[in-house]
């Protein structure tokens, strides 16, 4: 769970949804702007507030970063090398390959 202020300056708790995380993780790589990042995510388009929340706590964690050198352009959020690795990391779980198996013919048993 991450904390953002609110536009009164009052503290909001949002839930982080680890799919949410990941599809921004995603999206951000190679580089992606806010709206970028909202057009391609359905559960923040409509939502500005919860998608910065979103990019605070990623950025806080480490895990995306953003260039700013373009001044007034648009601010580009990329994934950092912390990310890719965590997505990485996530990929090898969902797909199963973090399970470890002895070499064959280790405990060959005939």
């Amino acid at each position: 769970m991450n904390v953002n202020d609110d536009e009164k300056g009052a503290k909001r708790k949002i839930r982080v949804d680890d799919n949410v995380v990941l599809q921004v993780l995603s999206v951000a790589n190679g580089g992606a702007s806010e709206n970028d990042i909202k057009s391609q995510i359905k559960s923040l388009e409509s939502d500005t507030k919860l998608l910065k929340g979103y990019l605070e706590h990623l950025m806080d964690s480490g895990l995306i970063g953003y260039n700013d050198d373009r001044g007034t352009a648009p601010r580009v959020y990329v994934t950092t090398d912390e990310g890719l690795r965590f997505l990485k990391s996530y990929e090898r779980i969902e797909t199963g390959a973090d399970r470890h198996e002895p070499p064959k013919g280790l405990l060959h048993l005939d």
